[in-house]
């Protein structure tokens, strides 16, 4: 074995670079779930769901594992954050949600009005950052036209609940382009996304 950790549920061991996971029981399932690692390593494994583990026992050195190595299904923060379009606050909701699902089907289960919560900061005038799919301009951009708005609670105004997805385009601009993009392609601006003279 070359190293342990005992993580929130279970344990994962490290067997040449790649990793083996003991599950552990939590309110809904049996799961690997690694909140410090979540917190403080976005590429360590930090969650494995429980759907993982079928037919995927595997054994090392006599420790039998629910599953490991490269046919695992581990996620990992990177992966989580990927799932959530690069929205962190909709990512650390997720990982607080899922105890035995798969992420994948935890987001599948919620409508477009629990989704908005995490697009709240989407409104005109506001400084937003757009995640250019072709990696070409991605940047501080300001949102000039949204068809939903939101309450002084962050909830979509009434009349605007059928207005909002995850494809709705929203109009966003800079000094130097604009683009009409689709909500998932924006974020709020976290402080390690741009130098600070972009900010403006």
């Amino acid at each position: 074995m070359d190293t342990k950790r005992i993580a929130d549920i279970g344990e994962v061991h490290w067997h040449n670079g790649l990793p083996y996971f003991l599950f552990e029981h939590s309110d809904n399932g049996f799961i690997f779930k690694d909140e410090e690692a979540y917190k403080n390593d976005w590429d360590a494994p930090c969650y494995v769901p429980e759907y993982a583990a079928e037919d995927a026992a595997v054994t090392i050195d006599g420790v039998e594992y629910e599953c490991g190595g490269e046919d695992c299904d581990y996620y990992t923060h990177n992966d989580l954050l990927e799932l959530c379009c690069g929205n962190r606050e909709w990512c650390d909701s997720l990982f607080n949600d899922i105890d035995w699902c798969y992420p994948e089907t935890r987001i599948a289960e919620e409508d477009d009005e629990d989704t908005s919560y995490y697009y709240r900061f989407i409104k005109p005038g506001a400084k937003v950052w757009w995640n250019d799919p072709a990696g070409e301009t991605s940047g501080v951009y300001e949102v000039y036209e949204a068809p939903f708005s939101f309450d002084e609670r962050g909830e979509l105004a009434e009349g605007d609940r059928d207005e909002f997805s995850l494809d709705s385009i929203v109009k966003i601009a800079s000094p130097y382009s604009e683009a009409e993009v689709c909500v998932h392609e924006l974020t709020p601006i976290y402080p390690d996304l741009v130098e600070p003279n972009q900010k403006e």
